[in-house]
This record gives structure tokens, sequence and C-alpha cells, in this order.
């Protein structure tokens, strides 16, 4: 069930708001490409979250921000998996290395599939309501939701192009998911997943199409800012393949900032959010799951005109040298 201090959900291309009993996933008038934003009463949530709560609260889990989630208190039973509450290390190797003084690692290895796509998956699994759950992925969102829904014991598919990497495959049989492969590309995969569960009443757990995964992938900022004693950084590069991560980093500071806007100093100010993307992945799985789910928002070539906190950052480099030229930015 949906929590009640969601105020309303808002298309991120035409704007248009909706109430979110009568909208699902997407924008009914923009369609798939429609992405929607979830946006909270405010001064519900207030009274619920703050510093001194915070520091008093025992929780050392995602579930410690439940005030900022998607999740209904009416949900006396938890997931019995422990999602986020990872730690963000000081590396001072690395530090030196990149000559960068302030340098910081999250390290969301630590969640129960080794992955921050815990965080989506647990909601997905939560306000699934006991219905079959599934997704299309090749990787760690397929992963994660395989492992989300056999701890709460909900049938699982997953749609995979049809030469998805076998040890993958093997993993989400292991923990009990039915897996379809098609035969095609992912876009094919994505696109048969939608409309499997539109037929059978399945709850899709894709991201860019359901607007509640960012809310976990949030709890990811969430964490950060709380880290580092609400002294955000600059800067966060975030690994990026549907860029869902992306927006779910910058959703949880944008989060904190407007409640501390409205009813305390909590953040100053919010900070960017660096997707890096490589030229050399053009035609690639990821180049298709960022053209797909993050272009509808912002193009690359007018990203300079956009908000200060979203910068698309194509470059010809290596792996290895673009950690170095990014911090630059």
């Amino acid at each position: 069930m949906l929590a009640s201090h969601i105020h309303h959900l808002q298309c991120v291309l035409c704007g248009a708001s909706y109430n979110p009993v009568a909208v699902e996933y997407t924008c009914p008038a923009c369609g798939p490409s429609g992405i929607l934003a979830v946006h909270y009463d405010y001064e519900q949530v207030a009274p619920h979250i703050g510093r001194a709560q915070l520091a008093e609260n025992h929780e050392q889990t995602a579930w410690r921000y439940r005030a900022l989630l998607p999740i209904s208190y009416s949900h006396r039973t938890m997931p019995p998996l422990a999602i986020g509450g990872t730690p963000l290390y000081a590396v001072e190797r690395l530090r030196s290395y990149l000559g960068m003084s302030d340098l910081w690692l999250k390290d969301d290895t630590r969640n129960p599939s080794a992955s921050l796509k815990d965080r989506a998956s647990v909601i997905a699994v939560m306000l699934a309501g006991g219905k079959t759950v599934a997704c299309a992925s090749t990787g760690n969102a397929a992963s994660s939701l395989a492992v989300q829904a056999a701890a709460v014991g909900l049938p699982c598919y997953i749609f995979v192009p049809y030469d998805a990497p076998r040890a993958k495959v093997i993993q989400l049989l292991m923990c009990g998911a039915t897996v379809f492969a098609v035969n095609g590309s992912y876009d094919d995969a994505f696109d048969l997943c939608i409309e499997a569960c539109d037929t059978f009443g399945w709850y899709n757990r894709n991201s860019g199409y359901n607007p509640y995964l960012v809310e976990g992938k949030k709890t990811v900022g969430l964490e950060i800012a709380e880290q580092l004693a609400w002294q955000v950084p600059d800067t966060v590069l975030v690994p990026t393949g549907d860029g869902c991560i992306l927006s779910g980093v910058y959703r949880g500071f944008e989060d904190f900032y407007l409640l501390g806007s409205a009813y305390r100093a909590w953040l100053l100010y919010r900070p960017k959010v660096l997707l890096p993307l490589c030229e050399r992945w053009k035609g690639t799985v990821l180049y298709g799951l960022v053209k797909r789910v993050l272009l509808p928002m912002v193009s690359p070539k007018d990203c300079l005109a956009m908000e200060p906190w979203l910068s698309v950052i194509f470059v010809p480099v290596a792996d290895l040298v673009l950690l170095s030229r990014m911090q630059r930015f």
C-alpha cells in the first residue's frame, strides 16, 4: 500500500500531475516515455523525521528514512533482508593517487545481492501486495529482484535477451526466478515484460517505468548526507546503466534540501551528480538504456542549460582514465 504522505506524481515531460491512486506507472498522456516523479507532502513528513530523531534512531538500514519513502506505515512486517546502511569509506590511497583530498567511496556491495539495486527491488516487492513481480534485465536489477522476491516468497519472472551472460541466468535460476530468454535485444525483452505485466497483472519492477523504484535508490543519497554530518559533497560520481540511479541519488539530497528549506536548515545546497558516459559505448546495451530512460529528460547537447545538478559527459577515454579526468569537474 502506498504512503499517505505522497502528495502527487508529476510527469517529467509534460508536467502534468496525477493522484498516485489513479496512475500506477507512467504518464497517461505521454505514454511509456512519460516518467513520473514522486512528490511528498513535506508538512506531513516533517514531524516524523529530523536530525535529532535520526540521531536517536537505532535502525541502521534504509528504513530509518521511512518517512521519505512511498511505503505506508500500515506495513507492519518488513522484508527480512537488511538493505542499506552501507559504509562510506575515506579511501586514503585512492585520494593520494588521484590528488583528491576529500574523496569518499560508498560501498553498496554490502547489500544482499551485492548491488545498490536492492534498494529499489525491496520497494517493488513491498508495493507488489503479494503479486508476482517481473522485470527485464541482464544484470544487477534482475539478480536483486530474484533475491528480494525469494526472501518474501513472491513468484518472480525475469526477461533477458537470448544472449544474456550465462552466469547471470544461473544466478537468477538459483534464486528461484523463472527466466524467459527473448529472441532479440534488451529493448525487445523490456517491451515483452511490459506487455506480460499488463496482461497477467504482475507488478512491474522495470526502472524508468515504475516511479517508485527511484525512491528506493535515493536512500543512498540520504545516507551519504547523514554520514557526512550534513556536509554534502560538491560532486557525486554515479556508475550508471539506465539513468535511474543518477536521478535516485539526486532525489535523496533533494528531499533533505526541500525539507530543510521549509522547516529547518538541513542541507545548504545540493551536490552536482555526474553521469560518466563514454562515446565508445554508442551502440551498446548501456547506451540504449540511457537513451531510453535518461535522454527523454535531458539531451546531452543541452545539458549545460539544464539545472546545475545534472551533467551528462561524453568522453572517449578508457575507464581508468575516466575517473582521473572526472575529478576536474
